[in-house]
């Protein structure tokens, strides 16, 4: 098996947070000067396979083209292998010019040979966290804000990303929730969550609406609001402000969370999947009740 050459080029295919005018202007110019490169579909498919970028990772000498140097770090982490960072030179082809790029690429010795390209890596949009260590205390907020089962518990206790492909497209809430801002989605458009690095004399975010936003309720509050109209729900004027109140603070938690219409829509799915498992779908009223009388027959 040939080794991986010392260029490794993402091209973010998905979301095109390097633009393809970009990509190819570097790989143009990487052509011309008889570079040995490889062009990857999208480097964030490649983190969900352990074993995948080890390859380059064993390189003596590496360049990575892709985003933000912290979410390229941690993706490879994510895919199970260290960088060695004083061997890599990551450049960032969302913030750098495709010229300077090159130039560096060209004008520093690396390997000289045909270029190699990756086929496109499958159909689906590789939209996951991954978790920067360095910052990351164990609080275990993402782990217990998910509704998805996206993360979950190593051997050693750490919270780790478990379930990538559980996580719903271009919902950064958990990364909004985290305190150390240590939860990174390369796909993301703001800063720090798109792997930039985080600015630590910036002002402390003023966390004290969403903390109350997110307490208590806010896994029930985000399911009533999709669940449809059951049968002999009280209507009385208190029940009826009280629904009102939370609608209006799911409103706010929306904001604050940058939390898609599409994904609020979808959150009640896997509690209704669930019920329908155990029977409820032979109910002919389970469209209207969501299987209301198996769970009180669960209860009894």
């Amino acid at each position: 098996m040939a080794e991986s050459p010392d260029i490794l080029i993402c091209r973010c295919a998905h979301y095109h947070r390097i633009p393809e005018a970009v990509c190819d202007r570097i790989v143009q110019g990487l052509r011309e000067a008889g570079a040995s490169y490889e062009v990857v579909d999208d480097l964030c498919g490649l983190a969900t396979n352990t074993g995948m970028l080890e390859p380059w990772a064993r390189r003596d000498r590496l360049a990575v083209v892709a985003c933000y140097p912290r979410a390229v770090r941690w993706l490879f982490h994510r895919a199970g292998v260290t960088l060695q960072m004083d061997r890599v030179r990551i450049f960032n082809g969302v913030t750098e010019a495709a010229e300077v790029i090159v130039s560096a690429l060209t004008g520093d010795g690396f390997v000289r040979g045909e270029p190699l390209h990756a086929e496109r890596q499958g159909e689906w949009v590789p939209w996951f966290p991954v978790i920067d260590y360095d910052r990351c205390v164990d609080c275990k907020q993402c782990l217990n804000f998910c509704l998805f089962g996206v993360y979950g518990l190593s051997d050693e206790g750490r919270v780790e990303v478990v379930n990538p492909q559980g996580c719903k497209t271009n919902c950064p809430a958990c990364a909004r929730v985290c305190p150390e801002r240590a939860i990174i989605f390369p796909k993301y458009e703001k800063s720090p969550i798109n792997g930039d690095e985080v600015n630590e004399n910036a002002p402390e975010e003023d966390r004290s609406e969403l903390e109350a936003l997110l307490g208590g309720e806010v896994h029930d509050i985000i399911r009533e609001r999709t669940a449809r109209k059951r049968f002999a729900r009280k209507a009385d004027g208190a029940d009826a402000l009280s629904s009102q109140q939370k609608r209006d603070r799911l409103s706010r938690l929306q904001e604050e969370l940058d939390i898609p219409q599409d994904v609020l829509d979808a959150l009640s799915g896997p509690a209704k999947q669930k019920d329908k498992a155990k029977g409820a779908k032979d109910c002919p009223n389970a469209e209207f009740c969501e299987g209301d009388c198996q769970k009180r027959e669960d209860d009894e």
